[in-house]
């Protein structure tokens, strides 16, 4: 028919002579066009797979490259943690390692030494019985010029496997090479992976050293000067580089394609290149095209690059693909002769049409297939080859559910993927399902991996068969991702428990259903802070993981009802467990204040903190989470006041109690402003001759509101809120400019005492600006003293060392408050340069009757004459306890019997109209007379 066809046109077009040399010509340009265009074709297809298969490689040497990178880090935090200084130890551990990993080399280890310890490091090596080992250039690396000046050497001291070969390493000093010398010196700071590229200077081939720095300890604690500080070496892994280039090549089938293979990278600021895989010379005359690429292979040499020159010649071309389309072109030749303008239009159509679902199915990025009706796969495009590893000529006309479904049946399958299979088993049956169906599933590639993927599949009719249409994408990525973000989104990162937002969330579901009822546990840590700043955050991290672990078990062993544990934020944790029995809540509380109590052991620490829990229930203490969170906060802090390690329920009563705290620290912000604060000033005596020696300030803050608020209230409240520094600063203003008032008048030897604040105590700024305001003021600083607290004084005690030495040398005083109630040590109190110590009231009261509280009296007065400080013995009420005093020689008084505070101008006039002299006063007068015993006259 066909050989009719052309002979037909043949005679057709002879009657036409003058068309007939062009028809000929037309053929034959035709022929030669063909068979050039087809070579071509051949030749940008094989170029195109050629760049593919170069993009692969690439991938997968930056792959093996990124494993030992992570592999020679790794190996490096481990030598630095466990110091396997020994070959035995390290040869062990480099055997494990090298079982697997056939492009090693060797596995190696140089020590940083002195150049003035190498002797001794040899002599340690010949007593391992390396007895040729000698720190010196081996020959394997070019040196430097300026290598001999270096104080330092980096010998290689263990090496595995212990060849004979290899033992020619030992001894070799790497910082002899210029390379070598200057990435040492990067990777001292940035524990940091590098690769090192050299010709060795014995056998001329390429070495290739993955490198990674040595600490004396886990690098992870160190700052980027401390890492300096603490190398003590280099971790090297010797790679086949050659080996592993071939063996990628060969693994990805390129062997044929790439003739000729050179690594490229620079060297002492000039190109060196080594040549990997030699040209095949006897195909040279065989060859059109030479294509030569470069590729780089390293992220950690930029520099490196692997070029690779693809040859295409005659032996590449597909003969029997260029005789095929040649004849089919000569075919449709004389078909489009024959059949002139209407075939000519119908052929072309349908070629159009041909061609443009081919390129669809092949750009499409999703995997296309078509299932005929009895299961078998009769169309499989580029992107279902990439997606599931079968190339098309090995998947068609397999059974698609043995190809790349994980169950063959339907009675296996999940439900999801039941009607999948159904459809693709028995076309027919859905051949009028109207709309194509969407379904999530799980398949399976060549080499066994599982991919999630989005099936979309419709029944089509094609010459009254039907068949299925597979559209396949793979949202394995996209899933996890959405995944990762929906982590982000409601898990803490640290801890990886609810965060607040998701937390919230859920309890305001709850708090919907009326018919559940459920408790809010507010969980914050005791001492969290403490250690956060005495040992740092990396460790506080991993405690906060530690109790959020122990969080979780503990609520493991509840069985019933729905619980929320969150990560509230800092050391905070939010507990929602579905009851509201106090029972139950109690015996939960108590399971976990039991377990924080546990002590966590980290690297180096064993730390112990506690826990403080406050408890609110829904819905008898709010209506809404953020009223329950409050209530159970206001509990929480309850239990910190009760002396923490507790648990506590919600009360009305702390909810007025935070509105009245919130009120006075929303008066106390602006009462420096409104003049509300004043000072009042109590006298102090010296017992022996009853002169006033000073006075103590004492601040008292009267609101308009708010009325008088007692000190011991709104102190505490300033202190925690850190308005104490301006407060305190406007004490001492008043002091200052008292003093200043009293010079040059009768008062102007008297001191004046003020209470410093641990928090005023402690900014950096303090002292400074104390004394540019004595010094401002032309004031005595010997008449200013500092009054702190028992528990201010040893709550840091070598710093404050520090700062009391720094307050006596401007020459300010020093004395310590209500001492006997702290737990001071004798040991550093001897240490502090202490003006004096004032007895605490409590220990007043009982004498002279008391003898427990004479005996703690007469000690701490002995205690503080024996280091050369003054005592004051505060609250004195009575005439019995003042001369109780006397005959315990303290030194000084005050208190109510001697004089209640008073206002400055108030003082000013007791003290005249006494003389300064409390024995000159009624107060004294009467109650000597009273105890019969005649007033002691003033002693001049």
């Amino acid at each position: 028919m066909v050989m009719l066809m052309i002979s037909q046109t043949i005679k057709t077009f002879h009657s036409i002579k003058p068309y007939r040399l062009v028809i000929y010509v037309s053929i034959l340009v035709w022929f030669l066009f063909t068979l050039i265009a087809e070579v071509f074709m051949q030749y940008d297809d094989n170029v195109s797979k050629f760049d593919s298969s170069l993009s692969e490689l690439k991938l997968k040497l930056t792959e093996h490259e990124k494993q030992i990178e992570i592999l020679v880090s790794g190996l490096a935090q481990q030598y630095s943690t466990d110091n396997m200084k020994n070959f035995e130890s390290f040869a062990k551990y480099a055997e494990t390692l090298s079982l697997d990993q056939k492009f090693f080399n060797n596995i190696s280890f140089a020590i940083l030494t002195q150049n003035n310890q190498v002797e001794a490091l040899e002599l340690e090596m010949h007593e391992q019985g390396f007895e040729s080992f000698i720190v010196s250039n081996k020959g394997i690396f070019l040196p430097s010029s300026s290598s001999g000046h270096l104080p330092i050497s980096l010998p290689i001291v263990q090496i595995h496997p212990l060849t004979p070969y290899n033992t020619m390493y030992l001894g070799q000093n790497l910082l002899l090479s210029d390379e070598i010398f200057n990435i040492f010196q990067e990777q001292k700071t940035d524990n940091t992976s590098r690769v090192i590229f050299q010709n060795s200077g014995i056998t001329r081939e390429l070495v290739v050293l993955f490198t990674h720095p040595v600490y004396s300890s886990n690098p992870n604690n160190f700052t980027p000067r401390e890492l300096a500080s603490n190398i003590v070496g280099l971790f090297l892994l010797n790679i086949d580089y050659p080996a592993l280039v071939k063996s990628v090549i060969k693994e990805i089938n390129m062997v044929k394609d790439a003739q000729n293979i050179k690594f490229v990278y620079q060297q002492n600021q000039q190109t060196s290149d080594t040549v990997l895989m030699d040209s095949n010379t006897s195909n040279q005359y065989n060859q059109i095209f030479n294509i030569q690429r470069q590729i780089n292979i390293s992220k950690l040499r930029p520099d490196a690059m692997l070029q690779i020159t693809y040859s295409w010649g005659f032996k590449q071309i597909n003969y029997l693909s260029l005789i095929q389309k040649t004849l089919i072109s000569i075919f449709i030749f004389f078909l489009i002769l024959f059949l002139v303008v209407l075939s000519i239009r119908y052929t072309s159509a349908l070629q159009q049409m041909n061609q443009r679902m081919r390129e669809i199915l092949k750009s499409s990025q999703d995997a296309v297939m078509i299932i005929d009706s009895l299961g078998i796969v009769r169309e499989w495009n580029p992107e279902a080859e990439r997606l599931f590893g079968y190339a098309a000529k090995k998947a068609i006309g397999k059974p698609v559910l043995e190809l790349i479904f994980n169950h063959k049946e339907m009675k296996s399958a999940p439900l999801n993927e039941q009607h999948l299979i159904k459809v693709l088993q028995s076309p027919e049956e859905y051949r009028n399902m109207s709309s194509t169906h969407k379904v999530e599933i799980s398949l399976h590639t060549r080499s066994g991996f599982p991919m999630l993927v989005e099936v979309t599949y419709t029944v089509l009719n094609v010459f009254d068969s039907y068949e299925t249409s597979l559209f396949i994408k793979d949202i394995t990525n996209q899933r996890k991702n959405e995944e990762e973000i929906s982590q982000l989104a409601y898990n803490d990162a640290l801890t990886g428990l609810e965060n607040r937002v998701y937390f919230k969330r859920e309890v305001e579901e709850f708090c919907r259903t009326e018919q559940r009822h459920f408790s809010i546990l507010f969980i914050d840590l005791d001492g969290f802070k403490q250690v956060n700043d005495s040992l740092g955050h990396s460790v506080g991290d991993e405690l906060l993981v530690t109790i959020a672990h122990r969080l979780e078990q503990t609520l493991r062993t509840r069985d019933r009802g729905e619980t929320h544990l969150c990560r509230f934020g800092g050391d905070e944790f939010v507990l929602m467990i579905e009851t509201t029995n106090e029972d139950e809540l109690s015996s939960i509380s108590i399971r976990i204040l039991n377990q924080l109590e546990l002590p966590v052991k980290t690297q180096n620490e064993e730390i112990q903190v506690s826990g403080s829990i406050g408890i609110s229930c829904f819905p008898q203490h709010g209506q809404d989470v953020d009223t329950l969170l409050r209530h159970a906060d206001m509990a929480m802090y309850r239990s910190k006041d009760s002396g923490k390690n507790t648990y506590s329920f919600f009360e009305e009563e702390m909810s007025r109690a935070l509105s009245e705290r919130l009120l006075i620290e929303k008066h106390l912000r602006n009462a420096i402003y409104q003049e509300e604060f004043k000072l009042v000033y109590q006298p102090q005596l010296d017992l022996k001759t009853g002169n006033i020696l000073g006075v103590e300030a004492l601040l008292r803050w009267n609101n308009p509101i708010l009325g008088s608020v007692r000190p011991d209230i709104f102190i505490e409240i300033a202190e925690e809120n850190r308005q104490i520094i301006p407060i305190g600063d406007w004490v001492i203003k008043q002091c200052v400019e008292q003093l200043q008032k009293w010079q040059n008048t009768e008062f102007s030897n008297m001191y004046i005492a003020f209470n410093a604040s641990s928090v005023q105590f402690e900014h950096p700024l303090f002292l400074k600006k104390l004394t540019e305001k004595v010094q401002q003021a032309n004031v005595n600083p010997e008449l200013l003293e500092i009054e702190l607290t028992e528990r201010t004084v040893m709550s840091n005690v070598s710093e404050n060392i520090e700062r009391f030495n720094a307050v006596r040398e401007n020459g300010l005083a020093l004395s310590v408050d209500d001492f006997g109630t702290g737990y001071s040590s004798l040991s550093y109190l001897k240490r502090f340069p202490l003006n004096v110590l004032k007895i605490d009231k409590s220990f007043i009261d009982g004498l002279p009757d008391d003898d427990e509280d004479a005996s703690i009296a007469s000690a701490i007065i002995k205690l503080a004459h024996s280091l050369n400080i003054n005592v004051v013995a505060e609250g004195v009420e009575t005439f019995e306890q003042l001369q109780f005093l006397k005959e315990l020689y303290c030194d000084s008084a005050q208190g109510y019997f001697i004089s209640h505070p008073l206002p400055i101008i108030d003082l000013e006039e007791w003290l005249k109209s006494n003389q300064r002299n409390f024995f000159n006063s009624s107060t004294y007068k009467k109650a000597s007379e009273k105890q019969n015993s005649p007033a002691i006259e003033v002693q001049e």
